[in-house]
């Protein structure tokens, strides 16, 4: 996938998302990762020639947030990538994500920790699996990745809209990517 002039996979993303920001999150607290989110891909983002829009100063500039936690905006090109994190309870990861699914975007991208849910990663996945299965204005093409932080590990997902429109229950699953999951970065906080 192409973001700016720069090339950069999905692959490579998750790469960078799951070192960077748990090396950046200076506590367990939320506003720490939310930040760490925020530093990691507006700087990813400025680096690809792209127009970050997110809540946040990065040296002498301040940015603002559109819609979403983190935008990559290009004006010939539209959103590249909408950013959702969410640490807290199901129903505020489910709203988040229902943020996402509403935007025009070729890649979304969720953030969680599935532990402050009290849920399994399975129970969240499933349940955001059948939220999409429900959503009527799926855009053929468009690639949801997951990441759930969990106890110094993560767990990364894929999904592909087959079609446009509703979804059956049966077509909305999430594959995990097994070489992008495991241990968090070990680099001091």
């Amino acid at each position: 996938m192409l973001f700016g002039n720069a090339p950069i996979s999905t692959t490579q993303l998750l790469r960078i998302i799951t070192s960077e920001v748990p090396a950046r999150a200076k506590s367990e607290g939320r506003r720490d990762w939310t930040q760490a989110v925020k530093q990691v891909l507006c700087g990813l983002c400025e680096e690809h020639g792209l127009k970050p829009y997110a809540s946040i100063h990065l040296g002498s500039e301040k940015h603002e947030e559109w819609l979403l936690d983190v935008v990559w905006h290009s004006v010939s090109g539209g959103i590249k990538l909408a950013t959702e994190s969410e640490w807290g309870k199901l129903t505020h990861v489910q709203d988040d994500f229902e943020k996402l699914m509403s935007i025009k975007s070729p890649l979304k991208l969720l953030l969680f920790k599935s532990g402050n849910t009290r849920l399994s990663t399975a129970e969240v996945v499933q349940t955001l699996e059948s939220d999409l299965a429900h959503f009527k204005q799926n855009v053929r093409g468009e690639t949801y990745l997951l990441v759930d932080f969990r106890g110094g590990e993560h767990k990364c997902y894929k999904f592909r809209v087959p079609h446009n429109g509703k979804l059956k229950r049966s077509e909305v699953t999430f594959s995990c990517i097994k070489s992008m999951s495991g241990s968090d970065s070990t680099q001091e906080r």
